[in-house]
């Protein structure tokens, strides 16, 4: 087709359709606003050849539509009109990594996450020069990253060797102009496999709307340019000259259910062992557990987010934390929870990049060398599940800020001049080693890993998964050997097969938003007034309002699980049960008593005693106004039944925390 075809068919299209009107309001508001927003089903509907010009060759096609709108804005302050793709057919989106040289120039569509963004830059579009010669104008347009100077003089004929040209940057015309990197959704990427990358070039409106972080669907041109510096180089990049780029709001778009999938999964609902069915997927090559597995499972449902008139935000994303010994498949559990959710991120404690577990400000690798953001695990899982295995050899800077992605489920950077806020609604699933190899269940948890207390806290639900030689070991071998011996029995015999299962769990997430009946609010409010009372007789604080919290959460996934929009009474026992696990496995005493702080602070009951005990022995000597001299501290311990070792070490905590001081060697005094 010749050029005036096309141009006639944009015209015709744009008036069937409405567009002209769009233009003209857009003439009215410009430059506050700049692009015209088409429907790409309409393009489909209305010409296939005006269709298939648009895709092979867009760049043509673009132009003449932006001629033709700007001919029926009638307006001469006008210097163009964006053309924009929006409601992109599904068959035109691709995968990144599916892209290849044969794709060059043409239109395409891909869904990422937004890793990196530079700042947003002016680039030159019709560079004005003066004739240093005459004092004469001549216009030059820029079509490549490097300045192109005029050939000639337009107004006395002198040539570039003849005269210099001086850029007038005022009578010039810039646009601004931001690079982006995305990368494939971590639910696209198949196990084992790295997530592809490509950068985006994004102009004019299209700057500074995207964080990183931010899921969005880019359309635009697939363009190369040389790799490297040196231009004789024959390999070349690609990128794609952004003509849209779209906010994937809907977290579960991804995930196509069909009809008959959408039937089996309201049947899986009703039956009455659909908790046992599911728990005994996960992980099913794992003997017992069942409890865990249980948490897993609403962990995976999720309960539900809210948000109050006061702008308050209650999350619903469940946190669990698996502490134990080697070998007994942590690592296992956190694999199939990220090969199952439908949106999931792995990483250790160290991170994968140099953004760590949270984000961080980095040099740019796809701009100019400033600095810039890098979003980090927990915002790439964002409305998803991070996989977090060895949590506890996080990056110091990674701990502090997990404190505010936790429980405000944002990240907050200020770094190298850059001050943002970025998204991390996800739940946690972490796994840590004990200190000295294994766990011991008489000490504190603060003590056998490297977490701080305020981090422990923030997890909903903590366990403790041991390997003691007993009763167990023939169970676990038997399963062993079956798993070896049944496994293609096994795989035919499977009512519900993984992709089922994802489906299952986005389809609950998506569609079930469950309110608390007036049973179930009784029941866990019975269960923490229950526990709170028991303070009386302890003197030990057993649970918290977070412990209250985290009931809720596990009522409403339970609810999710049976894709009912009422918790129910049933729903809370089964939180109820989970958290009575945590708190026996976790904050029980050799006495039996349950003290939150075991399984939260490095000071459990036992020990805040005997560090009181210790203090009142060193101020009681003091009072007499001389030092505390250690034998002396020794000996008065020990008719309390406190040894010399723990002294020792009592002592040394006090000076580290700057409460006691040394003036003469063995003898204390208190910090006044």
């Amino acid at each position: 087709m010749d050029d005036e075809t096309i141009k006639s068919l944009w015209r015709d299209l744009f008036i069937r359709y409405e567009y002209n009107l769009m233009i003209v309001n857009i003439s009215d508001k410009y430059p506050d606003e700049k692009s015209l927003h088409i429907d790409f089903r309409h393009v489909r509907k209305f010409n296939e050849e005006l269709e298939d010009l648009t895709l092979k060759d867009p760049e043509r096609s673009i132009v003449l539509a932006e001629y033709v709108a700007k001919e029926i804005a009638g307006n001469d302050e006008i210097s163009k009109i964006n053309v924009r793709f929006k409601e992109i057919p599904d068959d035109i989106v691709r995968e990144i990594r599916s892209i290849r040289s044969k794709n060059i120039g043409e239109l395409i569509s891909v869904d990422g996450i937004v890793r990196q963004v530079t700042e947003v830059r002016p680039k030159l579009l019709r560079a004005s020069f003066m004739c240093t010669s005459c004092g004469g104008t001549t216009e030059k347009i820029q079509d490549s990253d490097l300045l192109e100077f005029p050939a000639v003089c337009n107004v006395c004929g002198k040539k570039r060797g003849e005269t210099k040209f001086r850029l007038l940057e005022k009578e010039s015309t810039f646009i601004d102009t931001q690079k982006i990197e995305i990368q494939e959704n971590p639910e696209d990427i198949r196990g084992g496999e790295q997530p592809h990358r490509i950068v985006v070039y994004l102009e004019d409106d299209l700057t500074g709307i995207t964080v990183p972080g931010d899921r969005v669907r880019v359309t635009g041109i697939l363009k190369t340019k040389q790799h490297g510096l040196k231009m004789q180089n024959t390999v070349f990049d690609i990128y794609i000259h952004a003509i849209s780029v779209d906010a994937l709001k809907d977290d579960y778009k991804s995930i196509e259910i069909t009809d008959d999938e959408l039937k089996k999964i309201k049947e899986l609902s009703k039956l009455p062992d659909i908790y046992q069915k599911l728990t005994r997927k996960i992980a099913s090559s794992i003997y017992g557990m069942d409890i865990l597995k249980e948490a897993l499972l609403l962990q995976l449902f999720g309960g539900v987010t809210t948000r109050k008139s006061d702008g308050t935000r209650l999350r619903g994303d469940i946190h669990i934390l698996l502490v134990g010994d080697p070998g007994t498949g942590k690592s296992q559990l956190l694999r199939y929870i990220h090969n199952i959710a439908p949106k999931s991120v792995f990483t250790s404690g160290k991170g994968s990049s140099a953004a760590g577990l949270t984000a961080a400000a980095t040099k740019e690798e796809i701009g100019e060398g400033r600095w810039t953001l890098e979003a980090g695990a927990l915002v790439l899982a964002d409305n998803g599940i991070a996989i977090i295995d060895e949590i506890d050899k996080m990056d110091d800077k990674d701990r502090s800020a997990m404190h505010e992605a936790m429980e405000q489920q944002t990240i907050t950077v200020s770094k190298a001049g850059m001050n943002a806020t970025l998204m991390a609604r996800c739940s946690i699933l972490a796994a840590a080693n004990p200190k000295y190899g294994r766990f011991d269940i008489s000490k504190p948890l603060a003590d056998q890993i490297n977490l701080p207390p305020t981090l422990l806290s923030r997890f909903d639900a903590i366990f403790t998964i041991t390997d003691i030689p007993g009763n167990r070991d023939e169970e676990v071998a038997n399963k062993i050997l079956e798993m070896r011996t049944n496994f293609d029995e096994e795989i035919i015999n499977e009512e519900i097969n993984d992709d089922l299962f994802r489906k299952y769990i986005a389809y609950a997430r998506k569609n079930i938003n469950p309110k608390m009946s007036r049973e179930a609010s009784e029941s866990l409010k019975d269960y923490f007034l229950k526990m709170r009372n028991l303070y009386n007789k302890t003197k030990v604080v057993p649970i918290t309002p977070r412990q209250l919290e985290a009931l809720i959460r596990l009522t409403q996934a339970s609810a999710r699980v049976r894709l009912s929009k009422i918790a129910t009474e049933e729903d809370a026992e089964r939180a109820i049960n989970i958290i009575q696990q945590f708190l026996e496995e976790t904050a029980q005493t050799e006495e039996g008593i349950i003290d939150i702080d075991k399984a939260q602070s490095n000071l459990d009951h036992r020990t805040r005693k005997v560090n009181e005990i210790i203090e009142d022995i060193i101020r009681e000597i003091t009072e007499t106004g001389r030092d505390a001299e250690i034998n002396e501290i020794i000996k008065e311990a020990d008719t309390e039944g406190i040894d010399e070792k723990t002294v020792r070490k009592v002592i040394n905590d006090l000076i580290s925390s700057n409460n006691l001081f040394e003036p003469r060697p063995n003898r204390y005094r208190f910090v006044e």
